[in-house]
């Protein structure tokens, strides 16, 4: 008897609306571009999307230097992001949430299941729909190659006509409903990982900051056909020491080197970015320009005493490269980027 071939929820999806974690756009060689599902998850009996279970799921299979109960030092590096996010029941049901900590104008979520911990960040700025456009659409993407991005998890809006009040998980249940990319009213809510603790790079010293502009300037070489956030400054930049002593071994093409901390990219309400340009003029909100050279700001804003003027984002990770400290602390784990990946616009 034959069985019935299954059409995946992901196949059917344009470009537009193929979103991560359940389905991923890909970009053939020689073919059409397509949406089908990733490694991460498979296809029912009755046609259903569904994660794929993995045995790491259980503290005792976690590498030692996961054993600290924050999930912080697994999701930063971007590899397991697809995991935690069914560890936590996909983040944005807020079913796993213990405590939430009002941040100024943003809230810090708390998630805790089994024993671990994981931190959320809810905000609301009139640029929310446009960072989470570029969050789904590019950067979920591309981070599991690059580790100075964050995840995003979701996109929501109120049940009420006003702000609503945001101080126990369950008024996240009751007040907030999830959306996709749609042209909504400009008091969206976005949820992002965010590492607990972390502060931005002009709080550590020059010295620090070396190897966490290399990992940055890595990243924004790699992707300079495609990508350039416009308002690159050190506050846009937050960094996370996973350790309270011990150090991260990053392997890069010809260079190893070792820091405490992890660099983090923020704020891309400025940000232009290049996959399916279908997505940006279907919900104009931004009329940023591809220009990479722009992001040099950011290593002038770090070191002001060096004068790079007219120099371009590959020749300062070449500079950087060179310039790189040699130590030998002790290591909570290896951070490997292969080799050199350069994305170039679908369009």
């Amino acid at each position: 008897m034959k069985t019935r071939k299954c059409k995946s929820y992901c196949s059917l999806q344009e470009p537009a609306s193929c979103l991560t974690p359940k389905c991923i756009l890909t970009h053939s060689k020689t073919r059409r571009t397509y949406c089908r599902i990733p490694s991460t998850h498979k296809l029912t009996p009755q046609c259903d999307v569904i994660f794929r279970k993995e045995s790491p799921l259980s503290p005792q299979k976690y590498p030692d230097y996961l054993l600290m109960g924050d999930s912080g030092e697994c999701v930063t590096f971007g590899k397991q992001a697809y995991t935690w996010w069914e560890f936590f029941r996909e983040y944005t049901t807020f079913k796993y949430v213990e405590d939430v900590y009002p941040v100024k104008q943003d809230h810090e979520l708390m998630y805790l299941k089994d024993g671990l911990v994981s931190y959320a960040r809810l905000t609301s700025t009139p640029h929310s729909l446009y960072e989470y456009m570029v969050g789904v659409r590019f950067i979920n993407r591309i981070l599991h190659r690059f580790p100075c991005f964050l995840y995003t998890y979701g996109l929501f809006y109120p049940t009420v006509e006003h702000f609503p009040k945001l101080y126990r998980p369950r008024q996240l249940q009751t007040s907030l409903v999830q959306h996709g990319i749609e042209c909504l009213p400009d008091n969206a809510y976005l949820l992002r990982q965010h590492l607990h603790d972390s502060v931005p790079l002009s709080s550590i010293s020059k010295k620090e900051r070396l190897p966490l502009l290399f990992i940055i300037y890595h990243a924004l070489d790699s992707l300079s056909s495609s990508f350039t956030h416009h308002d690159l400054t050190m506050k846009n930049v937050m960094v996370w020491r996973p350790h309270p002593t011990k150090y991260i071994t990053y392997k890069y093409p010809g260079v190893t080197f070792q820091s405490p901390y992890v660099p983090k990219i923020v704020n891309f309400h400025s940000t232009y970015f290049s996959w399916n340009d279908s997505v940006i003029d279907a919900c104009p909100t931004m009329d940023a320009k591809l220009n990479p050279n722009k992001d040099v700001s950011l290593i002038r804003d770090a070191y002001p005493d060096l004068q790079l003027h007219g120099v371009s984002v590959n020749r300062v990770y070449q500079i950087l490269k060179t310039l790189l400290p040699t130590t030998d602390h002790e290591s909570i784990g290896t951070m490997t980027v292969r080799k050199t990946v350069t994305y170039v616009s679908n369009s």
